[in-house]
């Protein structure tokens, strides 16, 4: 009978191969895929952890969420009368245009728009000054803690740098529903 004769390295090489293939098909099909799924779950496990952590955190500071929720709602909802709003909105861009430096050449009211569940007041003002107290004017008004809006803007070119600004200028105010008014 004729059999092969394999010297000593082919037989190695034969048993490499024999030894390496099923592990490799081990690795593949059934070490891999239980490695994946242990680190996925790891990593669930992290997620929920810090799940777990924020939403402690955020029952810890709850009762400090609500209060001052509880505060801001009650000065937002704190309205005088209209001429009392008017007035304070006047005073407010007074003040605002003392800090920025531009003088108030007119301001005069718009009225008030009453809605479903907001009031909004507007004023007309003109202001004179240089480019740059205007745009610190116009600045101080969109990030004022009144809650001021500029919603038009016309702006002429007087002598030299300075600009004469045409704004409408609005405040909006919550009205307290009915369940509100009753809480206090």
């Amino acid at each position: 009978m004729l059999r092969p004769r394999f010297s000593r390295r082919e037989f190695v090489l034969a048993i490499a191969c024999g030894v390496a293939l099923p592990i490799s098909i081990l690795y593949r099909y059934w070490l891999l895929p239980e490695v994946r799924e242990w680190r996925d779950l790891r990593g669930e496990v992290v997620s929920l952890a810090l799940d777990y952590q924020n939403m402690e955190v955020a029952l810890e500071l709850r009762s400090s969420v609500q209060e001052t929720y509880d505060k801001e709602k009650a000065r937002i909802l704190a309205s005088g009368s209209d001429t009392q709003e008017l007035g304070d909105l006047f005073r407010e861009i007074e003040s605002l245009s003392r800090i920025a430096g531009v003088r108030i050449a007119s301001m005069s009211p718009r009225g008030e728009g009453t809605y479903e569940f907001y009031k909004k007041y507007s004023v007309d003002v003109t202001v004179e000054g240089s480019v740059i107290s205007v745009s610190r004017f116009l600045h101080a008004i969109e990030t004022s803690q009144k809650l001021l809006k500029v919603e038009r803007l016309k702006l002429d070119a007087l002598s030299g740098n300075r600009l004469k600004a045409m704004l409408l200028i609005t405040r909006t105010l919550a009205t307290p529903e009915e369940d509100d008014v009753t809480e206090g």
